[in-house]
């Protein structure tokens, strides 16, 4: 128990300095690895319509045998339709129960015989299911699905936190746009531009002119003025 409590304590730590949802999930998945010994692990996050999940990390799994199933629609596997319709952990002790339950698993490529599905939720938002499987077949006792209960729990919270801070991120840009607009419009409107001109560095009179306007006039010195002297 102090254990598998002490694995709780650390991703709740690791978790608080996770970047991004697939860092968050990789710390969850590796938790529950290490603490209950299974070798596999998936996390898929659902759209806002919980129709269409996408797979974001994985770990003890070959990619090359699941390319093409990173991206489904929830209408297409029973499993994920079971899960949302529920809200309770689907365990699969071994592939019989796995054939009898969900036949529609038999092409998914993967070589663990027992699995445990649990869905995310965070409040009454859906965000996805995580996946853990095992290569021998097992029992799952009430201490297991507590623990894997807690972890999904961490991890729906984690991604929340991302939720939130990207809707907040988009909205601090769209604010920002708007009051750039909004200062732009109070701006005066700018003065035409006058053609460039220069002075001249000579001046051709008309014939018609004056000689004495060919050049500058003298300046007419000013009156002499007198100084009185005061006794």
């Amino acid at each position: 128990l102090l254990v598998r409590l002490g694995a709780l304590q650390r991703v709740a730590a690791e978790l608080s300095y996770a970047t991004d949802v697939e860092a968050a999930a990789r710390i969850v998945l590796a938790s529950a690895m290490e603490t209950l010994g299974a070798e596999a692990a998936t996390f898929h996050l659902l759209d806002d319509d919980a129709r269409v999940a996408t797979m974001v990390a994985s770990l003890g799994i070959d990619d090359s045998r699941i390319s093409e199933q990173r991206t489904w629609r929830v209408s297409g596997s029973l499993l994920a339709q079971e899960l949302l319709r529920t809200g309770l952990p689907v365990l699969l002790p071994d592939r019989a129960a796995q054939r009898e339950r969900f036949p529609d698993l038999d092409d998914s490529g993967v070589s663990q015989q027992a699995w445990a599905n649990v869905l995310l939720v965070s409040g009454t938002r859906v965000h996805g299911l995580v996946s853990f499987g095992w290569a021998d077949p097992r029992d799952f006792d009430v201490a297991d699905v507590a623990l894997l209960q807690a972890l999904a729990d961490h991890l729906a919270a984690a991604v929340e936190r991302a939720r939130l801070t990207a809707a907040n991120t988009e909205l601090l840009s769209e604010r920002t746009r708007v009051a750039e607009t909004l200062q732009r419009s109070l701006l005066p409107a700018p003065l035409m531009a006058a053609p460039a001109c220069g002075p001249s560095r000579h001046f051709a009179p008309p014939p018609s002119y004056p000689p004495s306007a060919a050049g500058f006039a003298p300046a007419n010195p000013l009156p002499a003025t007198t100084t009185r002297k005061t006794r």
